[in-house]
């Protein structure tokens, strides 16, 4: 599970999807559609708009959802940026009183924080690629948008039927390319120029969409997109 607090006026997005072997796939008119080869892919099943309020209503309503659906703190990740830190703070340390699920000795759960203005990580987005996240993008905040896209181009996230179709304008309308100043590292435009340029709220849906799938990157070794005609290594052999 993923969540955005949206502390800028804008909607408190939740999405919750899974991670695993996929054999197949069914369309929205119900046909399923084997694949030829199993792959370890995602499914996101739902993304949510949550009632506003203040840290701790957002933390109560973040923390009851995941305990419902049995979350445990290393597959759930939040914005942390700006004044979220404070839904991330008391989400980690109440974990144990209110969620209940997952198993660590600490008085702080392990969930996975995301501050947008931090460094992009080393974790290979591609079987392609040549270089790290870390090497193409100027922040974490273009990681998630840009892995995700590959993600989708590669064929490796499905959509549940539960998802609001509005996210899918967000992920469209967020433009990219390189700042100056940034040499060739890719970045996603700013929340404020999106804003400004669009008329739209903030594209909550798809930040929240984005950490959940980067949390199932970040925790599932297997889940390595590749394109379609490109062999095997060694080593999977």
């Amino acid at each position: 599970a993923a969540f955005d607090p949206a502390y800028t006026g804008d909607q408190p997005a939740f999405a919750v999807g899974r991670v695993g072997k996929a054999v197949a796939w069914e369309s929205f008119d119900g046909v399923r559609h084997d694949l030829e080869d199993p792959i370890t892919a995602c499914q996101i099943d739902v993304i949510g708009i949550l009632p506003r309020g203040d840290t701790q209503d957002l933390a109560d309503e973040v923390l009851s959802r995941c305990a419902q659906l049995n979350i445990i703190p290393e597959h759930f990740s939040i914005d942390r940026t700006g004044t979220g830190i404070g839904v991330h703070d008391i989400i980690r340390r109440q974990w144990k009183a209110k969620a209940k699920t997952g198993s660590f000795e600490e008085n702080s759960a392990p969930i996975y924080g995301i501050n947008y203005a931090q460094s992009p990580t080393e974790v290979k987005v591609c079987e392609e690629d040549t270089q790290t996240p870390k090497e193409l993008y100027d922040r974490i905040c273009s990681e998630l948008w840009y892995a995700a896209a590959k993600m989708f181009e590669f064929g490796y996230v499905k959509i549940g039927r539960a998802v609001d179709s509005a996210v899918y304008e967000e992920w469209a309308a967020r433009r990219g390319g390189s700042k100056v100043g940034q040499g060739k590292k890719q970045s996603v435009e700013g929340k404020d120029d999106y804003k400004s340029r669009t008329g739209k709220p903030s594209p909550d849906r798809a930040d929240a969409a984005n950490m959940l799938l980067h949390v199932m990157r970040c925790t599932n070794a297997a889940l390595i997109p590749k394109a379609k005609d490109t062999e095997p290594d060694k080593q999977e052999l």
